[in-house]
């Protein structure tokens, strides 16, 4: 919430710099938790009182963390720090005015050589102290506490302390933080507060020195006479005091006025972990503040290169982005020696370089610089020292410039915030780094993970990892069996798309190296380390990461040429069977139809009629047995009829055979589901339509008449219904069909019999109805 409000009050303070304390008059002070903060920060930085703003911050930081007690100790001038400020639930003893030893006595004994630093203590009773502090802390109550240092004027001024008595608690980075930056307001507040005090305590000095002045002027006044050359002599004096006065006021206003611009700029750069966001507020802001015609930062790189990588410039003058230093320019030494000052400012480049280092000038004169300031930006390394991080760099390029003692205090300043700001940005760039590592570690675990079952569920072959590098494809990890399987070692799998080179041209195409399918398998031919090829069966599996995108393919090969040479064997061998079974109904066709017509010659020498249509009748089941042959014979399965093709040829073949006359037209109609039918079930079926369509020609159209035969083949719930009907006359009342002694019609109950079907027939003068409902046959399969 602190932040939340931080940021708001960021956005209201003033775009100038030196009107900080400046407040909108309309402002109306809300209810809500987040104005109440926003108040109370605002109160805090308006204080020009110290004790104010040290109650003002306990009483917020205890309110919005949810602190059993918040505390500040001072340091005293002694060495002592005494708790000056307190914020404490009721429940909870006071202790206010207590002291310690040192300030680093708040700290744990493991921390307290590293430096007076920010320490979150999640349990004290866990934690090492000093003796003398663990009973300040026993007789306190407390069970977990955050130490969070006070720095006024580069100088450990005091710390703020905040307790948790109730319970154990364990301290987040965000209320680590917001703490920081709240004690950093606080130390902006107290600064302020300070000068205020010395300001007015300079006042108050000069106010007396000024009555004792008007003391003596009147003294002076009323010896006039009598000493006018010792009145003369103290006026001077008095002019020069005033002078002086003077003097002071612009040193206390520019003063002022640099706070006020450095409390602002830390908040911007503080508001972003970012690095190009914080140089970019840097260069921005600075180069606003000083009014001069070039802000850059350059940055040292660890083979001693400075680069420029941050700039704020104004027209016409060039950029200096990206631009490197020479060796000559900015040398190991000249770096040292920079790093060592606390700034270095040039008033007139001209003058300064004409004859020292005339190769820093001409590259100057390139920029149009004619004065410059160099402030060094040092990140500490340790409480011994520092390293140099690079440099902060003020161009004056319309003229040259004298540096005023406030801007040099100014940039200085900046500087070590900015180094500030840098080294937590560049923690904060470590840490994503560390969770990105720590992402690819878990992706990998889970895909050492998958290869694991994948090797333990999966037959022996040579396991692999793939990847997809770019355009060319890399498989990471071969089993050991590669050699044995295809001769090839570990160091020739490392040649980039080692494994697409070694597939048979005429597969590549076909073959997928890494399928978006999560899992595939295929086959194809691989070439030995001796030359051959080798059939291949390639099992693969995608590993997928949280999101659903490929992280590795895992999968195994296995050698499968004996079984494909067994494969092409006996593909050619049923080749060769199917040549063979459409050669023997080929010849069983012939075979019949020469039957056929050696019963057409038989009958041409009988004269009987009843025998000649006996001859016809045995020709017609002949020729529908002969029918199934010719259709298989065409067929490219060798196994199953199409029935509805076999049907109709057998009706065109009826209908030229016994079709009456053109004047007793017949008409056909045949209407057959799809269907194929082996040749088990397909003969009997044929065979009963023969006769029953022969049985209608003959005997339900008589006397010349016309009329219709139909035959219908359907899927039902309980099989395949076959039905002939026509609307010719009917049987004869007295004539029972199941005990007929007809040739025709006892066959057709044989059929019916052999193919375990149910036979149905009705009859009347509209006609003759028969259905045959059966299911195909299942015999076993034939060798």
């Amino acid at each position: 919430m602190i932040m939340q409000v931080l940021d708001s009050h960021s956005q209201q303070v003033s775009g100038n710099l030196g009107s900080r304390n400046s407040v909108s008059t309309d402002f109306n002070p809300p209810s809500s938790p987040e104005h109440q903060i926003f108040d109370s920060l605002l109160n805090i930085a308006q204080s020009q009182d110290c004790d104010e703003i040290l109650d003002l911050a306990v009483q917020l930081l205890q309110t919005d963390l949810g602190a059993d007690r918040v505390v500040i100790y001072q340091q005293q001038e002694n060495g002592q720090a005494v708790i000056t400020a307190e914020a404490a639930k009721s429940e909870w003893q006071n202790s206010l005015g207590m002291a310690i030893t040192d300030l680093r006595d708040l700290q744990s004994l493991s921390g307290g050589t590293a430096g007076f630093t920010a320490e979150a203590i999640h349990d004290v009773f866990e934690t090492a102290f000093l003796d003398r502090y663990r009973e300040i802390l026993t007789q306190q109550q407390v069970r977990s506490s955050l130490v969070i240092p006070l720095v006024v004027q580069n100088q450990d001024w005091g710390a703020i302390v905040m307790h948790s008595c109730a319970h154990r608690r364990g301290w987040e980075t965000l209320e680590i933080e917001h703490g920081e930056r709240l004690a950093g307001h606080v130390a902006i507040a107290l600064q302020r507060a300070l000068h205020s005090q010395q300001q007015e305590k300079i006042i108050q000095d000069l106010q007396r020195k000024e009555q004792t002045l008007q003391d003596k002027n009147y003294q002076l006044t009323s010896l006039a006479s009598q000493q006018n050359f010792l009145t003369l002599q103290a006026n001077a004096k008095l002019k020069n005091t005033v002078l002086d006065l003077q003097e002071t006021n612009e040193i206390l206003e520019h003063q002022t006025t640099t706070a006020k611009i450095l409390a602002d700029f830390i908040l911007k750069i503080r508001q972003s972990l970012e690095l190009d966001q914080i140089l970019e507020t840097t260069t921005s802001e600075i180069h606003r503040c000083l009014q001069v015609d070039r802000l850059a930062i350059c940055r040292i790189d660890a083979q001693n290169i400075g680069t420029i990588i941050a700039e704020s410039v104004v027209a016409p003058w060039p950029s200096t982005l990206d631009i490197e230093f020479s060796a000559e320019l900015l040398s190991v030494k000249c770096q040292q020696e920079l790093s060592t000052m606390p700034y270095k400012a040039v008033s007139d480049v001209e003058a300064t370089y004409h004859d020292t280092v005339p190769q820093m000038l001409t590259m100057l004169k390139a920029w149009g610089v004619k004065a410059k300031l160099v402030v060094p930006i040092l990140q500490k390394v340790n409480l011994q020292g520092s390293k140099l991080w690079g440099f902060m760099i003020a161009h004056q390029c319309t003229n040259t410039r004298h540096w005023l003692p406030a801007e040099l205090d100014l940039l200085t300043q900046v500087a070590s915030h900015v180094a500030i700001s840098i080294e937590q940005a560049e923690l904060y760039r470590k840490r994503r780094q560390a969770l990105e590592v720590m992402k690819r570690t878990e992706q990998m675990l889970v895909v050492q993970q998958e290869q694991i079952g994948h090797i333990l569920s999966s037959s022996p072959g040579i396991l692999y990892s793939s990847l997809a590098q770019g355009s060319h494809y890399q498989r990471i990890f071969f089993g050991t069996n590669l050699f044995t399987l295809l001769g090839y070692t570990s160091l020739d799998s490392i040649e980039t798309d080692f494994w697409l080179n070694c597939i048979h041209p005429e597969d590549r195409d076909s073959v997928q190296l890494l399928s978006d399918h999560p899992f595939i398998s295929q086959e194809y031919r691989f070439r030995h380390q001796d030359g051959t090829y080798r059939w291949l069966y390639d099992q693969q599996k995608v590993v997928y990461d949280d999101s659903g995108n490929p992280l590795e393919w895992i999968g195994y090969c296995v050698d499968i040429t004996e079984r494909r040479q067994i494969e092409d064997k006996l593909k050619a061998s049923l080749g060769e069977k199917e040549i063979l079974l459409q050669e023997i109904h080929h010849r069983v066709k012939n075979n019949l139809n020469i039957i056929i017509s050696l019963l057409n010659l038989q009958s041409n020498y009988v004269m009987d009629d009843a025998i000649i249509a006996m001859f016809l009748d045995s020709q017609s089941r002949i020729r529908t047995m002969a029918l199934i042959h010719e259709q298989l014979y065409g067929s490219e399965n060798l196994a199953q009829l199409n029935f509805a093709d076999y049907v109709r040829d057998l009706v065109n073949h009826l209908t030229s055979a016994f079709q009456p006359s053109a004047d007793a037209e017949i008409e056909l109609c045949v209407n057959i589901a799809p269907v194929t039918l082996n040749l088990e079930t397909a003969t009997p079926c044929g065979l009963i339509i023969n006769e029953l369509v022969t049985n209608a020609f003959k005997h339900a159209f008589v006397d010349g008449r016309s009329g219709k035969v139909s035959i219908s083949l359907t899927h039902q719930e309980d099989g395949l219904h076959l039905v002939v009907q026509d609307d010719g006359m009917g049987f004869a009342p007295h004539i029972d069909w199941q005990q007929c002694p007809s040739l025709g019609l006892r066959l057709v109950r044989i059929l019916a019999r052999q193919l375990e079907a149910t036979l149905t027939q009705e009859s009347g003068p509209t006609g003759t109805y028969f259905c045959l409902s059966l299911a195909e046959l299942a015999y076993k399969t034939r060798l």
